[in-house]
C-alpha cells in the first residue's frame, strides 16, 4: 500500500486525466485477449468447457500492481511510455477485480441475469471511485490547509498515514483492492503540494 501511495505522489489528477485513453484502451484489451486466450485453451485443449475457462482466464489475467510498480520505479521508468502504458493496464487491472469476483461465482451459478450484475457492479466501482477522487479532492485540501497551521512535520507524516490507511480500508472493504486506495491516496496528496 505504501509503494502504491509513493507512486500516487509522482501522478496527478490531471495526468490520471491525460492516461484515461491508456486505461480505457490499453487495459480492457489485455484483459480480454488474456481471458479469452485462457479460456480457449482450458476449453479446447483440457476439455474443461468455457465457464471454467474463463473464471482461469480471469485470474491469469491479472498481475501484481505493487510489483510491476516497484520494479518499474527501480529502474526509472515509471514515466517512460511503456511505463505509462504498464501502469494503465495495472490501475484496469485493479478496476477489474470487483468484476471479476462477481463473475466467477456467477459462472458457477449459471445466472441468467450475469449482465445485470455486471453492470451493477461496473457502476457501484465508478461511482466509488468518483466519490473517493471529488470528496477526497475536497477533504485532503482542507485538512491539510489546517495541519499546515500547525508547522509539525510529525502531524503532518500522521495525516498522510490517516490518509493511506483510511483510503486503502474505504477500497478495501468496497470491494476494490487496498492498493488502489493507496494510489488514489498518493495522487489526492500530491495535487496539495
Amino acid at each position: 500500500a505504501f509503494l502504491m501511495f509513493s507512486i500516487g505522489l509522482e501522478f496527478s489528477v490531471s495526468r490520471l486525466k491525460q492516461m484515461r485513453h491508456l486505461v480505457i484502451g490499453l487495459g480492457p484489451g489485455q484483459m480480454l485477449l488474456t481471458a479469452l486466450g485462457t479460456m480457449l485453451v482450458t476449453w479446447f485443449g483440457y476439455d474443461q468447457g468455457w465457464r471454467p475457462g474463463l473464471a482461469v482466464g480471469l485470474a491469469i489475467a491479472m498481475s501484481s500492481t505493487a510489483i510491476m510498480a516497484k520494479l518499474l520505479s527501480e529502474r526509472f521508468e515509471l514515466h517512460s511510455s511503456h511505463g505509462k502504458r504498464t501502469m494503465a493496464v495495472l490501475l484496469f487491472q485493479d478496476l477489474a477485480v470487483v468484476p471479476s469476483l462477481i463473475i466467477i461465482p456467477a459462472l458457477a451459478l449459471n445466472p441468467d441475469n450475469l449482465g445485470r450484475v455486471l453492470g451493477i457492479s461496473f457502476v457501484m466501482t465508478g461511482v466509488t471511485l468518483l466519490l473517493m477522487f471529488w470528496i477526497g479532492r475536497i477533504l485532503v485540501n482542507r485538512l491539510f490547509t489546517l495541519v499546515s497551521r500547525f508547522h509539525s512535520p510529525e502531524l503532518f507524516m500522521l495525516t498522510v498515514l490517516l490518509i493511506v490507511f483510511g483510503l486503502s480500508t474505504t477500497t478495501g472493504k468496497m470491494g476494490l483492492s487496498e492498493a488502489m486506495g493507496a494510489f488514489i491516496g498518493g495522487t489526492l496528496v500530491s495535487e496539495t503540494m
